[in-house]
């Protein structure tokens, strides 16, 4: 794998570097995604230093087809460890300076977020389109919100994303929306199924965490009003919440009854999304179909199917580790709403 060094202007600075020990690219579908390399100093000290410093006059490192900023350099033992963010990071900088209400379909609302608080981002290509299958949001966003998380939480729901990726030197944002590549999708899509019995994958562990379980919510509008909304298991089992909601004013609704309405609407939403997560992890097999990149792309939704542990499941894709190392490619998918990090795959 070769890798770039890249300046501010995204224009490389060295030759490719071909030497790498170890690289990570680690995609994130709902956050911001990371990466690692590490690289030898070895050879002549003119190489080392040579080496040292290209890697403190670059911002940014890529290998082509991912990009990412350096945030850390690290020389030890004869090892220079680099590691930073994907480009997602750039809206992740940014924060609101004031609250506000968007409306409009989701698309509608991100662009009018980025168009205020992120108008100076040069982004080349603005790629918006976007299957709207709820319609039209209406959505606040508190002054010191971060843009990133924002933008993600507000498209999670919608089975949505967003990227900014390096593309001929030239930055893209994008709307991305997984596809639906399970056994019970469209006949004319490519399936993408991982399972023992096809020798696709090469281990499978199922999670379940029940730390966000709420069977109680107390949500706050934006006069103070405060209504609760609860579970049929709230009884025997009270796990209590609190979220306040100030883009929910009593002056945007026509009656207090439709103001009262929508506060327990969103507090049925919030509740729902507070329950018990599973999440599927497996090490796929990277020279065998399903192909990445080419039969399925973060954010899909996968078939998982394990006769030895009784499951059968169609879940998003939510996380990927890319892992070059020796000179071999390993695939780790994460399945479900969960990430997990990957913290032993480099060497040295």
């Amino acid at each position: 794998m070769e890798l770039y060094f890249l300046d501010r202007q995204f224009t490389a600075i060295s030759l490719p570097v071909d030497a790498a020990i170890s690289v990570v690219w680690s995609l994130r579908y709902h956050e911001c995604g990371t990466f690692t390399a590490v690289l030898p100093l070895a050879g002549t000290m003119e190489d080392g230093a040579a080496l040292l410093s290209t890697a403190a006059r670059a911002v940014y490192l890529c290998d082509r087809e991912h990009c990412g900023r350096i945030e850390t350099l690290i020389c030890r033992e004869g090892l220079l460890h680099i590691e930073g963010r994907m480009l997602e990071c750039l809206l992740y900088d940014r924060v609101a300076a004031a609250d506000a209400v968007y409306g409009g379909t989701a698309a509608e609302a991100v662009l009018a977020v980025m168009a205020q608080w992120a108008g100076d981002l040069s982004f080349a290509v603005m790629d918006t389109t976007l299957p709207e299958p709820g319609g039209t949001v209406q959505v606040g966003m508190e002054a010191g919100e971060n843009l990133g998380k924002w933008i993600h939480g507000l498209l999670e729901p919608l089975g949505a994303s967003f990227t900014v990726t390096l593309a001929d030197g030239r930055l893209r944002f994008a709307l991305v929306q997984g596809t639906d590549r399970s056994l019970d999708s469209d006949p004319a899509v490519n399936r993408a199924v991982f399972s023992e019995e096809f020798g696709n994958i090469a281990s499978l562990e199922e999670e379940l965490y029940r730390e966000d379980v709420c069977t109680r919510l107390y949500v706050e509008g934006g006069d103070g009003t405060v209504v609760t909304v609860e579970t049929p298991e709230a009884a025997e089992n009270p796990r209590e919440g609190y979220k306040k909601t100030t883009d929910l004013r009593p002056e945007d609704f026509e009656t207090e009854e439709t103001y009262r309405a929508a506060l327990v609407q969103r507090g049925k939403t919030l509740l729902a999304a507070a329950g018990e997560r599973s999440r599927l992890s497996c090490v796929a097999e990277s020279d065998v179909q399903p192909r990445y990149g080419v039969d399925y792309r973060l954010g899909d939704i996968c078939e998982i199917f394990s006769p030895a542990m009784g499951i059968r499941m169609a879940v998003r894709l939510t996380a990927l580790d890319m892992v070059c190392e020796g000179g071999t490619l390993r695939l780790y998918p994460f399945f479900g709403d969960g990430v997990v990090r990957l913290k032993t795959a480099l060497t040295g």
